[in-house]
């Protein structure tokens, strides 16, 4: 049985900000006819926000008491920012449309394709957008509140944000590297080498990001010790699983290792050399 719903999160705000479809119950290829339009103020920060960041679409399929995540669909805000950069917002305009069609309903697990969601992502004027998705014969609009609005602008489906948080810890550890044939032969002394990697970090609430740790230097051998630990820690509502959270901020779904080495002769630069990762789908086994 297959009774699915869209929940639709916004992280461009001060807060995460949840909506949810109504449920489709059994019913292989559900319309949703769900549509929101979200009340923004037009500042450079909140553009700025739009830089290189996604809209995210969850699909659920939900049975009795439990629900299972089926896949995330990623809408990119980009081409909003590269629009409204510089400009000032004109309501004699068309509308900015960043999505228009099917995207891809993507596994977080096994990153593959498990179904396509036809959207459509526009920023405008309330009227430039009602004509815009009227146009696609979407039912009426639902008009929702966004976390920069005062309380009082919008009295509709106003998002509801979980009191309740955990913080869920990183514990990363670097201890050696063996039979690294590219460094035979090499001098002693004369390169070291260091270890890079990226984990999402809460520290900004209001923007997640990657956040860069970097190894000890250990002197560039086949045979290396490190020794390096790495202790960080992210808080996530409730309502948000860490596997949730990873999947939308981890580039290509994975923990990146790099190795670099620096060279000091005739002058100091440092160059990946190789590189190994950590899918989500290994990750999600050592999440407890």
């Amino acid at each position: 049985m297959i009774n699915l719903y869209d929940a639709m999160i916004f992280d461009l705000f001060k807060i995460f900000i949840f909506y949810l479809s109504e449920i489709v119950w059994d019913d292989h290829h559900p319309v949703y006819n769900c549509r929101h339009i979200v009340p923004f103020t037009y500042t450079s920060t909140f553009i700025n926000r739009l830089k290189d960041n996604y809209i995210i679409i969850e699909v659920w399929n939900k049975a009795g008491n439990s629900e299972e995540l089926i896949g995330l669909t990623k809408l990119p805000t980009s081409q909003f920012y590269l629009s409204l950069c510089g400009t000032q917002a004109d309501d004699d305009n068309a509308p900015i449309v960043a999505v228009d069609g099917y995207m891809p309903v993507m596994n977080i697990l096994s990153n593959e394709r498990c179904g396509i969601l036809q959207c459509v992502l526009a920023v405008g004027s309330h009227s430039q957008l009602t004509d815009l998705l009227s146009q696609k014969n979407i039912p009426p609009v639902l008009v929702s509140k966004s976390a920069a609005e005062k309380p009082d602008v919008v009295q509709e489906s106003a998002p509801v944000e979980s009191a309740s948080k955990t913080r869920h810890m990183f514990n990363v550890t670097i201890n050696t590297i063996e039979d690294m044939a590219m460094f035979e032969g090499s001098n002693w002394g004369t390169t070291d080498c260091y270890i890079t990697f990226s984990l999402p970090s809460t520290a900004t609430p209001h923007a997640p990001e990657l956040k860069t740790f970097s190894s000890s230097v250990s002197s560039c051998a086949p045979h290396m010790k490190f020794n390096h630990r790495t202790t960080t820690s992210v808080i996530l509502p409730d309502t948000v699983s860490l596997l949730q959270f990873l999947s939308r901020n981890l580039t290509d779904n994975s923990v990146v290792f790099e190795l670099w080495r620096r060279f000091y002769y005739p002058n100091i630069r440092d160059q990946v050399c190789a590189r190994g990762s950590i899918t989500l789908q290994q990750l999600s086994h050592l999440v407890s």
